[in-house]
């Protein structure tokens, strides 16, 4: 990758979350220290302390984009791991310990943890119906390779 593009913030440059989220915000951040919140506490117990090269800032989160939970912050309004959620949608983009360089933080663990928290929010659990897998490509392949 041209270092240019690593000055410029890496490929998405300054633009990158703007353009996602249609809203001015940004997440440089570097060096921000990072330490588990109460809901951290409840919903992500793996998460533990390290410094954040990348946070949201919950002061840029703006209508009618929200912050839904703050995992991790600064306690300045500095926060990662943590969801952003579209108003009066299931819309929601989220970060998860954004660190450089990598010193293998249990990343994985605290993403499901916050699929988990996601997944018993109220507007993921209302309207919602289990797969028939009947006529699905997956179920339909399986049986072919089933009978051959």
């Amino acid at each position: 990758m041209p270092s240019t593009l690593l000055k410029a913030g890496g490929a998405n440059g300054e633009n990158g979350l703007k353009t996602i989220i249609n809203i001015n915000a940004d997440m440089w951040g570097d060096g921000t220290q990072i330490t588990p919140t109460a809901a951290g506490a409840e919903w992500t117990p793996t998460l533990e302390d390290f410094v954040s090269a990348r946070p949201f800032k919950d002061e840029q989160i703006v209508d009618p984009w929200s912050v839904e939970a703050a995992f991790g912050d600064n306690g300045a309004g500095f926060f990662d791991p943590g969801i952003i959620k579209l108003d009066d949608s299931s819309g929601r983009v989220g970060i998860c310990m954004q660190e450089r360089p990598k010193r293998g933080l249990p990343r994985g663990q605290v993403l499901i943890e916050m699929i988990d928290f996601i997944s018993q929010q109220p507007d993921m659990t209302a309207d919602t119906t289990p797969v028939e897998p009947a006529g699905k490509v997956a179920v339909t392949w399986g049986n072919i390779k089933s009978v051959q």
